[in-house]
């Protein structure tokens, strides 16, 4: 009977502390975006009566920065696998940026302190590309919509923060902290408190490797290096029991291309020497470390790739771009204030957040792809409304507000909870087609048209807010492009989900090879973050 290793209590414990600091930074993203934003715009005019553009100068510089960050922070993941360090780095650069805010010398200094900041988006590549070696493909989806929904949780705090920032009104040395600089110092606070949370809770996924021994008597059977550079990245899971170190997509030239596939028969371990091998480590840093850039590039262009770098693209250019549109349109057309609009801020992000919950829900019985679709027709039904209806819109008639917001309210109530769908869905889907020898930097890529779409489409919309028509048009034909290209590219993005082979044998059992791996059931039960 085979034996499989698992984590003993204390590997648990650390793994639990490692997923909770991932939430916890990660909720902390949520809560400087919804800090700053509210404040912004007035600290610009009333402390400096500056130019009403760099209002969107400064909001750029953090996503700006994020370009350069994001694969470059992944790039050295994959190198090194030090995640720990990396995230220290990000966690430095954004209390560096948040020290710079309050210090506000001038409008150029806010944008300069912004653009520290942003260097912190690297954070996300690595987490992504732990989680992606550590979860199996049925997990992942789960784990994903948790860290993501604490990121939304963190944009509801952060209103409930101000309230109390903005009663701040007293001056440490030269520097004065108000309603307008204080949201700069408390981000500092909360970015040095998350590096305490990082040196304290933080021990990197890919270190776990399963520490049980099997029954006395029993034969572990461990890959050779041969079998680390051959095994598809479809038979491998999570805790080591098959090296993740081969993938179907890596290049035809890359350093593990020439080892031979048929020398796979498995090197045997008795038990006491168990934990002297940790040749799958060893391996796939080896592997990684002699990836060029071209070989990279290679890896990460495939079809399946480039219709989910659309997906991206076209998911948060239109988020943006209605995010802009929301409030002159219910300015305009509903004479909603400030207060009307935090409420509906509010009430989209309890809706989404319950959207991340049902995506949580729905990757136990349908995969990726699959929701991918659902979240698409939800935008485009929420769109095909929109087109119709809103140029049709009328102003301050008190029978044309009930109509106007009868009409708008329904629709954005689909749009939004069909964006989990979307972002989700689409990060899980693309870390399971992508080697795992290059998940950091596939995901920096990935973030960079991410953040050219969040420039994009704010400018967008920001240019078109008196024709509806072709704004939301435009917006309605590029989600018909992404499901045009999902539904072309449908049967490459289907991710197998199989039972690798077991990692531990007696003398008599045998080996099973990868290509006779029967696939597990599309509905198996994962526990979250395990």
């Amino acid at each position: 009977m085979n034996y499989r290793p698992v984590l003993n209590n204390v590997s648990v414990v650390k793994k639990r502390c490692t997923y909770v600091l991932i939430c916890i930074i990660s909720l902390f993203g949520g809560v400087e975006y919804a800090v700053i934003l509210p404040t912004l715009y007035l600290h610009l005019q009333n402390t400096w009566h500056a130019a009403p553009y760099y209002l969107g100068l400064v909001l750029s510089a953090y996503s700006f920065a994020g370009l350069f960050s994001s694969p470059i922070m992944g790039r050295i993941y994959d190198s090194t696998r030090k995640s720990k360090l990396l995230i220290s780095a990000t966690n430095v650069f954004e209390f560096g940026g948040s020290l710079m805010y309050w210090f506000g010398i001038s409008p150029i200094f806010l944008i300069v302190s912004r653009l520290i900041a942003g260097l912190g988006n690297g954070f996300f590549p690595v987490v992504l590309a732990e989680v992606s070696h550590d979860t199996s493909n049925t997990a992942r989806t789960s784990v994903v919509s948790a860290i993501m929904a604490t990121r939304q949780f963190g944009l509801l705090l952060g209103p409930a923060f101000n309230l109390f920032l903005s009663q701040l009104n007293f001056n440490i040395g030269p520097f004065v902290v108000n309603n307008y600089t204080s949201p700069g110092l408390f981000l500092a606070c909360i970015w040095c408190l998350a590096q305490v949370f990082t040196m304290v809770l933080y021990t990197p996924l890919t270190k776990m490797v399963p520490v049980s021994q099997p029954p006395v008597g029993t034969v572990q059977a461990v890959p050779s290096a041969q079998d680390v550079t051959t095994l598809p990245n479809e038979y491998v899971t999570q805790n080591g029991n098959v090296p993740q170190t081969a993938h179907k997509h890596l290049p035809s030239d890359s350093p593990d291309s020439s080892i031979n596939s048929d020398s796979s028969e498995p090197n045997l371990l008795v038990n006491g020497d168990v934990e002297n091998s940790n040749i799958e480590n060893d391996s796939q840093e080896a592997v990684t470390k002699h990836y060029t850039m071209k070989q990279v590039f290679l890896a990460i262009t495939y079809d399946e790739y480039m219709a989910i770098y659309m997906l991206t693209f076209i998911s948060l250019f239109n988020q943006c771009g209605v995010e802009t549109l929301i409030t002159p349109l219910c300015n305009d057309y509903m004479g909603w204030a400030e207060l009307q609009l935090s409420l509906l801020y509010c009430v989209a992000g309890v809706l989404v957040i319950f959207g991340y919950f049902m995506v949580h829900v729905g990757s136990k019985r349908f995969k990726d792809r699959t929701l991918i679709i659902f979240g698409l027709l939800c935008q485009i039904a929420s769109y095909s409304w929109n087109v119709y209806w809103l140029p049709k819109f009328r102003a301050h008639e008190p029978e044309d507000y009930v109509k106007n917001i009868t009409l708008l309210i329904p629709s954005l109530i689909v749009n939004v909870f069909g964006l989990p769908f979307l972002f989700v869905c689409h990060i899980s889907l693309f870390s399971k087609l992508l080697p795992m020898e290059v998940q950091g930097i596939g995901h920096g890529i990935r973030r960079i048209i991410g953040g050219l779409a969040a420039i994009l489409g704010p400018l967008w919309a920001g240019g078109l807010l008196h024709n509806f028509s072709l704004m939301l048009g435009v917006m309605l034909g590029l989600n018909c492009l992404a499901l045009l290209l999902l539904i072309i590219s449908f049967r490459r993005l289907d991710v197998a989900i199989p039972t690798p082979s077991s990692s531990t044998a007696t003398l008599t059992d045998e080996v099973q090879p990868p290509d006779k791996v029967e696939p597990e059931p599309a509905n198996e039960q994962t526990p979250l973050l395990s």
